[in-house]
Order: structure tokens, then sequence, then C-alpha cells
């Protein structure tokens, strides 16, 4: 016996309508219709016929329990700027890698969320968890991908590229108590930056959905531009004639794009709107210089999803037994993997005194083994 909504999750991941999932089918959009509604139970026949389609096994089909996955912050954007099936696609992409992970956690004692959640304004909220990072006003953060996965939230790179959403938000699972964001876009390192502090924003501040929606994604964005660029050192940084010259250099330390500078100036009001006004159109006439040094930086990826993978099924994962675990086709899971950063991509260059630049382990996030696995650690690095 078949759960219909996985049929739907998958014809939905697959960007398919039900009249197309039906032509490859060779079944009606109503016999669609009604297996994925379960009101209908595919024949043996037609139940093969869909596995070999999707790639999906017959047990993935099979699944009673589905993992709570809401839109989260995918609602606040517009039809006219995404249509309605992108941002299905995107929320599917996002709720199967979750599952994967909720999966792989059973196995592993994973981070709590230790961030702050509630109504507060969103500068306090943005200075609060700045501290509970472990940051001080004047000192820029490092990594902010990494800090957040080490703090208990879930970040994930989609395999998919959705143009037109960079990234979204939800609090997932069962009683929404995960926090979770989603990488869809394929941006500059600055912007990926600005749009996870962003959902961070959402996931602290905007954990129901009732509200102005406009004002919502207002407040993200002030929460984001606290957290990157607090306003204690700005104001000793910005100084009149602030030129494209000076957001470069608070743009190599702070990692946050120039435009972004820019405006955080002019919201803070520590240059006139004639000087925002010059700067701005300076950055248009710049557009291919300033895109260049943009491009020559790299961009932070998500490693938990991964690194969890790579612990229970070894750094060169035995994709055979993970898919049986999971119930996902080989074929997702590797997507998935190859989305997310590599050990590699972790290792970092340190500087030693009075020694030459080193390798060295670089930042690892560990998951203990729960207590069925004899008290071992599975690193994640």
């Amino acid at each position: 016996m078949i759960n219909g909504l996985r049929l739907k999750q998958v014809r939905e991941l697959l960007g398919l309508t039900q009249g197309e999932l039906a032509l490859e089918l060779a079944i009606t959009q109503s016999a669609v219709a009604y297996l994925e509604g379960g009101y209908l139970q595919p024949s043996q026949e037609s139940l093969l016929s869909i596995c070999k389609y999707t790639g999906f096994p017959q047990s993935f089909f099979e699944d009673i329990e589905v993992t709570a996955f809401p839109y989260g912050s995918l609602l606040y954007r517009s039809r006219k700027s995404v249509d309605a099936s992108e941002k299905t696609k995107a929320n599917r992409y996002g709720q199967f890698m979750f599952e994967v992970a909720e999966k792989l956690s059973q196995k592993l004692r994973s981070h709590q969320f230790t961030l702050p959640k509630g109504r507060i304004d969103a500068i306090t909220a943005a200075r609060i968890t700045r501290s509970n990072l472990g940051y001080t006003p004047d000192h820029p953060i490092d990594d902010l991908i990494y800090d957040l996965e080490r703090n208990g939230l879930f970040i994930f790179k989609s395999p998919i590229l959705f143009p037109k959403v960079d990234a979204f938000s939800v609090w997932a699972g069962h009683d929404n108590k995960k926090p979770v964001i989603v990488l869809t876009g394929d941006s500059y390192a600055d912007r990926i930056r600005f749009s996870v502090a962003h959902e961070l924003g959402h996931l602290i501040l905007h954990s129901g959905l009732f509200g102005d929606i406009q004002e919502f994604e207002h407040e993200a964005d002030i929460f984001a531009a606290e957290l990157l660029m607090p306003e204690e050192i700005m104001s000793s940084i910005v100084v009149e004639p602030f030129t494209i010259n000076k957001a470069a250099r608070i743009k190599a330390k702070w990692k946050v794009s120039i435009s972004a500078i820019v405006k955080r100036a002019h919201d803070l009001q520590l240059i006139s709107d004639n000087t925002y006004k010059s700067l701005f159109v300076q950055i248009s006439q710049q557009k291919k210089k300033l895109q260049a040094l943009s491009s020559s930086e790299i961009p932070e990826r998500p490693r938990s999803l991964r690194g969890m993978a790579e612990a229970i099924y070894g750094q060169e994962i035995d994709y055979k037994q993970f898919s049986e675990d999971t119930k996902f086709p080989v074929f997702l899971l590797k997507q998935f993997m190859e989305a997310q950063a590599s050990r590699e991509e972790y290792t970092r260059q340190v500087h030693q005194e009075k020694q030459s630049y080193q390798e060295h382990e670089g930042k690892i996030l560990e998951f203990p083994l729960d207590k069925k696995a004899n008290g071992k650690k599975a690193k994640l690095q």
C-alpha cells in the first residue's frame, strides 16, 4: 500500500503536473489525482512503472510517516517574483534534505538550537545573536554558516538552483521545532551571507506567519544589517567624505557587498542623501569591476548534511546502505551530498607564530553517536 502524498511530493520535486506524470505512466490525470489523494491504490505493474520513471524505490512510496515541512519564508515571496510551481519545487528539495538529516540525526546526538527566538525587535535580536555566537560588535563574523550550524541550525544547499529565490527558511519537523535554512540561489559570497542572515532574522523574529509580509521582510533586512554590520562599529568607520574605495576596504574585512555597506551607512544617517545617490551612480558605472571583486571571493557552503552522512557511512559514502536506510534513491542522495561543502572546504590555512602557513583540521563539529554505538564520536568536519 502506498502513501499518495509521497507520490505527490515526488511529482512536485520533478516539476511535473498531474497531466504530465499521467502521460509518462500511460494513465489518466484523474487516476494520478486519485492516487495522490489516497482514494486509489496502484496495481503492482503501475507501481513498478512509477518507481522506474521516478527512480524512487517502492519503500519510499510505502512510507506512511511524512515529515512536516511548511513553506516558511517562501510565503513572503510574491507571485510576481516566484510562481507557485517554483516555490513548491524548492520546498520539496528542502523537505527531502531535511528528512535525510532527521534520519541521520537519529543515529547521532545533533546540536540543539541555542539562538534567541521570540517577538523582540530586530536590532536587539541581532545584537543578542551576535553575542551568543561569540562576536563583539567590533569583530566581523568569520564564517556565518559554520557558526549557525554549530548552534543547531540545519542549513542545506539545494542541488537545483532557483534564480528568483536566493534562500528560504522554515521551522520544520515535529511541532515545527527545527530551524532550517535552504540555499537555493547561485549568488556571490557577500550576497549569500546577507541572505543567510536575512533568513535567520525570519526564523528568530517571525516564527508565526501572522502579520504584514512587507514588514516582515523589512525587519529581516534590519536584522541582517545589524548582525553583519553593527551600528556601533559602522559609526566609527564610516566618515564623510565616503568613497567607493573606502567601502571596498570595509567589504574586504566585513564580507558584505559594497551596495549593502552604502545602504547601511545611509540608513544610519552616516552619509548624506547626495553622497548616497552619488555612490550608487558609481556602483552602476563600475558594475563589472565590482562584480569581479565579489566573484573572487569563495562562497560559504553548509557542511552538516554531508558531514553527518560521512560520519555514519564513511568518507567514501556507502550510498547503497545510505539509500536502504533512508529510502531515498542513490541518485538524489548523491545530488544532495555533492551540493554541500566537502571536508577539504573546511580545511583552513592558519599562520602559526614564527612558522610558515600550515594546513590543519579546520573547524570541526562533533556529533557523538548514541549509546548503541559504544560511545564513539562521529566528527562533522
